[in-house]
């Protein structure tokens, strides 16, 4: 009967420790086990990532745009970089990169060959352009000089032509899109003025339909479901319910120490690049209770690119860091980690060698 006590005991110490090992601590949380799985040194001052297929694209303020084969994220090579004057936010369209070159406005380079990118066309006023957003072959964008946004159309490349725009007194460093409504931060040259948003079904006539003032420093904008996420630089990230654009509602914050950048919102985990509080990943099921769940410190993350469970990363002085999640979405899924099964089985042979001892 003793023998009996101890091998249950043995039996479920270890169930115990292969759950606590894939990462389920502390109840209902999750802490997520980040790996560095590779990296790249760049120099100069990472900015902006983004990945399409197998190859990332990174803005290095310093003066160049980068592409690096990323087809083995833990051997990142550099297939070939071109010179660009400052180059900040930037998309992927199609065969294209749209780049913010600042004084060289929207730069637009032809990436069908990645070994040989070059520049196919440009919009220039001679004002500081820092940001741009896609949708549809428009680019909106925003000179520091203003007057507003502008909306270029990049359908032909090589001439992009404005057809229109959105004036207020000031610019914009910042542009989220989502379905016909335009989001953005709005600044003058000496104040803030928090987060403005307008109708853009039709691009002729641009509607005002609310702003958010609450918080001026906006650094990053994420809209997902009638919520937005934005990056308030020291103060953190800010979660706003715009259902009703003409009063948005504050939800939730969360703020640790460090400075909110940019920020990637996915299956209700937000992706933070916190600049020198390093990189943090955020639990935003409940907006009254923001959890972190995950993080990598000691580095200057810019922002952030997410891929599966792989996450791209700017390092602001050294270039791309990639990260790999190596948890479950669910820690005590059978169908996602096969350690529990195999306790599970473990625990149904020892029965079974029990019973046929007595």
């Amino acid at each position: 009967m003793k023998r009996k006590i101890i091998c249950l005991l043995v039996i479920s110490l270890q169930i115990l420790v292969g759950i606590t090992q894939i990462g389920f601590i502390n109840g209902d949380t999750e802490i997520l086990t980040l790996a560095s799985i590779g990296e790249l040194y760049i120099g100069g001052w990472s900015y902006h990532i983004e990945v399409a297929e197998n190859i990332a694209y990174l803005a290095d303020y310093s003066g160049s745009f980068n592409l690096i084969n990323v087809s083995d994220p833990s051997t990142p090579t550099l297939i070939s970089q071109i010179e660009l004057n400052k180059p900040h936010k930037f998309e992927i369209t199609g065969n294209y990169a749209v780049v913010s070159c600042w004084e060289d406005g929207l730069q637009i380079v032809d990436i069908s060959n990645s070994s040989s990118p070059f520049i196919i066309g440009n919009y220039t006023t001679g004002d500081l352009y820092g940001y741009v957003r896609i949708r549809d072959n428009i680019a909106y964008t925003s000179g520091v000089g203003g007057p507003g946004l502008e909306f270029i159309d990049i359908s032909t490349p090589s001439t992009p032509i404005k057809i229109g725009g959105y004036n207020f007194e000031g610019f914009s460093n910042n542009i989220f899109i989502s379905d016909n409504v335009a989001y953005f931060s709005a600044y003058t040259t000496q104040n803030a003025l928090g987060v403005k948003i307008i109708d853009i079904s039709n691009l002729n006539n641009p509607q005002f339909l609310g702003e958010f003032t609450e918080y001026d420093d906006i650094y990053d904008i994420f809209v997902e479901d009638q919520t937005m996420f934005l990056a308030c630089w020291d103060d953190g990230v800010i979660v706003v319910d715009v259902t009703d654009p003409d009063n948005p509602l504050k939800k939730g914050d969360y703020y640790d120490g460090g400075y909110a950048d940019k920020l990637v919102v996915k299956d209700e985990w937000c992706y933070l690049a916190d600049n020198t509080g390093g990189f943090e990943i955020l639990d935003v099921t409940d907006f009254s209770n923001i959890v972190e769940i995950g993080s990598y410190s000691g580095y200057t993350i810019t922002s952030v690119f997410v891929k599966d469970k792989y996450y791209f990363l700017t390092d602001q002085s050294f270039g791309l860091r990639i990260l790999l999640n190596l948890s479950t979405s669910n820690p005590l899924s059978m169908a996602m980690n096969p350690l529990i099964p195999l306790y599970s089985l473990t625990f149904y042979l020892f029965t079974i060698f029990l019973k046929k001892k007595k």
